[in-house]
């Protein structure tokens, strides 16, 4: 074991040497800690194989997209590092383009031309954390730390730059207050607009019964100046989005039932006057929401899901450059529109061991307000280590 994690301590360092250690003393200075240190570090990472669909599709103007047939790929190489008890860090490298922050998928082949897309490495996480048996904080690029159950308001791959804190008020309570600061990546390597934020989240549980209960809110502050990769003027307008989150899980199977309801509601007050066309036109459309039901959970070997989901998302009830990429093909290369949509979602799942899995995924959707509308189906096998 230890073998294997100084063989995945040595690969990130080479992808790291050139960029941050330019003296070779620093390196072997580097190279020495990791050795020496080796208990203190631990690696991990995923590969996934997509096979992804896409057919019946119509853009805003009525013409009729080409179908597509691509096989992608994701790869993500991470180490965490615990230094004490209560401190600890961490860095990730993924694929994915410069130019996307929802994607870490690229393009391998694609049976419909010849367009494979962008293929990069980037640094997507590195931070530092502080934690206790009551608070936690984290500074640095790391993963978002609001609780949420899906993508529809905050894609997983999204890392946004800042400084995060939890506390429980009642230590060993099952209440907890997360707070945060952003800046917000326009691409992977630019940053436009910040996000404050405060969530309140509960968790109770009696007999076999789980309830899980969040309100949150979210202040998107837009930046002035033309963005590198954000759509229809994301990075620059103004967002104060109220979200509430609940979720049942009943455990008396070993299958268990899941069921969750996401709500959001845009408090800023648009004008159909604004100078902005894309905020004029959308004003309105500010209500968002989810539902959905899902049987059983991807865990161990022979573990098993089925999972329906409901979703009407209004133009301006998220900021659709950081919601989910999975479920339409709008917008550009690097970057989905992912609101202005109303659809399901049907997904199947199976654990083939406990670290390989396959994720079955169907998605049919229409535009609120144009006459977009597509279908997509996507068969993922993934592996963990």
């Amino acid at each position: 074991m230890k073998q294997k994690t100084i063989k995945y301590l040595i690969t990130i360092s080479c992808f790291l040497e050139f960029l941050l250690f330019p003296s070779m003393a620093m390196k072997k200075a580097l190279a020495d800690f990791l050795i020496n240190n080796n208990d203190r570090f631990m690696n991990y990472g995923d590969l996934r194989l997509r096979y992804e669909n896409d057919w019946s599709s119509k853009k805003s103007s009525g013409a009729k997209r080409d179908n597509r047939q691509r096989m992608r790929i994701r790869a993500r190489l991470g180490v965490n590092a615990s230094f004490t008890n209560t401190l600890s860090g961490g860095i990730r490298l993924r694929t994915g383009s410069w130019g996307s922050q929802q994607s870490p998928h690229i393009t391998i082949v694609d049976l419909s031309s010849d367009v494979k897309g962008h293929h990069n490495v980037v640094l997507d996480k590195w931070y530092v954390n502080k934690n206790n048996d009551s608070k936690n904080f984290w500074i640095g690029r790391n993963d978002f730390p609001f609780w949420k159950h899906n993508e529809l308001f905050w894609d997983d791959d999204s890392t946004p730059i800042g400084l995060a804190f939890s506390i429980r008020p009642i230590i060993n309570s099952n209440f907890k207050i997360k707070t945060a600061a952003f800046l917000l990546p326009d691409g992977m390597k630019d940053f436009h607009g910040q996000l404050l934020a405060i969530q309140g989240i509960h968790k109770r549980i009696f007999q076999k019964n789980e309830l899980h209960g969040a309100f949150g809110y979210f202040n998107f502050l837009g930046a002035d100046g033309k963005t590198e990769n954000l759509r229809n003027g994301n990075g620059n307008r103004d967002y104060h989005i109220m979200v509430a989150n609940f979720r049942w899980i009943n455990n008396y199977t070993t299958s268990p039932l899941t069921f969750g309801i996401d709500f959001m509601q845009n408090l800023k007050n648009y004008s159909a006057q604004d100078l902005d066309s894309f905020t004029a036109n959308n004003a309105n459309r500010i209500t968002g929401f989810d539902f959905h039901f899902t049987i059983g959970k991807l865990q161990k070997r022979k573990s098993w899901l089925t999972a329906l989901t409901f979703a009407r998302i209004e133009t301006l009830s998220v900021n659709a450059s950081f919601a989910q990429d999975d479920w339409m093909r709008w917008g550009s290369a690097d970057q989905t529109d992912g609101s202005d949509f109303k659809g399901y979602e049907l997904r199947a799942g199976y654990m083939l061991s406990d670290d390989i899995g396959i994720l079955a995924r169907y998605y049919d959707v229409e535009a609120i307000s144009n006459i977009q509308d597509g279908r997509r189906f996507r068969l993922d096998l993934n592996y963990k280590f």
